[in-house]
């Protein structure tokens, strides 16, 4: 779990923000609030940024989503830059790296991951380990302008052979972080995969109102081999008051015009096949189906909830949401964050 996010120099945020799941002293509904991660510590299993409009909440998670994403991203070339953009608004900032740190714990360690990289160049990363009250250092990476390349010192708790390290920093190109770089690598487990795997699996795609969650459903529900999920949004549904007794997928086929089909994309033929979301509704004329382009924005953005909070109950993640209110009564919302927790 994350105990603590920051980042300075990103998009609007010119100074240090902290995006912190540390509880404060108050034990009021401790067990429901927090979870226990290491012996003696407890991280909430939920925060919430709340400002004025154009106040840089959007951009946190944009932050974080960066910082996860560069934590596996192996598509650089060398020539290309990092992508970040910092504070543009003043002269000082628009010039200076950016930086993030993370801590995190894994199986009851706490880690700490920080990364300073400008628009061209990755130019420190340090990742440590607190086995006891001291970190121990896993690797410190640097760049060298001198030779346009990344060192790489791998500390005693790395528990990688030569060979490995030097595979690692053969992948660990000017804007390639070492995880990702690790990732490639054809190396032996070590405590890097438990760090690549959270970034990997356990860090979800930040969620924007814009997002539509209809292909996510019907992935899901097409890729779970039993009817749990359909049973747990169905029964997340009823409890919520919706009348909606099913929900199935079909596919359909589309006739496609030969005048203005492109044939590169369909070849010969006339027909795609489409796979729709069909709803059925229980009402007192018995039960009526409704297809997913008639069903109204709050069910569908309700319905991609509740396959998101079957994910969230059934795999250690975490799962940045912006504006989570989006097309759902509060009273709605408040059941989604209760039955969360």
């Amino acid at each position: 779990m994350i105990a603590e996010f920051k980042v300075a120099n990103f998009y609007s945020l010119k100074d240090e923000q902290t995006l912190s799941f540390v509880p404060t002293t108050d034990d009021t509904y401790l067990d429901a609030y927090t979870d226990v991660v290491a012996p003696g510590v407890r991280l909430l299993k939920i925060g919430c940024i709340y400002g004025s409009n154009a106040s840089g909440k959007t951009n946190v998670l944009h932050a974080l989503d960066f910082f996860t994403h560069a934590m596996i991203d192996t598509d650089q070339k060398k020539d290309e830059g990092t992508g970040v953009v910092p504070f543009l608004l003043d002269d000082d900032s628009k010039h200076a790296s950016t930086t993030f740190e993370m801590t995190f714990y894994l199986e009851g360690l706490r880690y700490k991951l920080f990364l300073e990289l400008n628009s061209k160049v990755i130019v420190k990363e340090t990742l440590s380990v607190y086995t006891s009250a001291q970190p121990t250092l896993i690797y410190d990476r640097t760049y060298n302008s001198n030779t346009e390349a990344a060192e790489i010192k791998f500390g005693s708790k790395s528990g990688l052979l030569k060979k490995n390290r030097e595979a690692i920093e053969g992948n660990t190109i000017v804007n390639r972080t070492v995880i990702a770089a690790f990732g490639i690598s054809n190396v032996e487990k070590t405590r890097l995969n438990q760090v690549y795997e959270m970034f990997s699996s356990n860090v979800a795609p930040a969620m924007m109102p814009s997002n539509s969650l209809m292909y996510f459903i019907k992935k899901n529900l097409r890729e779970y081999k039993t009817d749990k999920l359909k049973q747990f949004v169905l029964h997340f549904l009823k409890a919520s008051d919706f009348n909606i007794s099913d929900i199935k997928l079909r596919n359909e086929e589309i006739e496609i015009n030969p005048e203005t089909r492109d044939k590169d994309a369909f070849m010969a033929r006339g027909t795609v096949n489409s796979e729709k979301l069909v709803f059925t509704h229980h009402t007192k004329y018995g039960n009526k189906e409704l297809s997913e382009e008639l069903e109204s924005a709050g069910t569908k953005r309700y319905m991609g909830l509740a396959t998101i909070l079957f994910n969230l109950l059934s795999h250690s993640m975490m799962l940045p949401i912006d504006e989570v209110e989006t097309s759902i009564h509060y009273e709605l919302l408040s059941y989604f964050i209760r039955v969360f927790l």
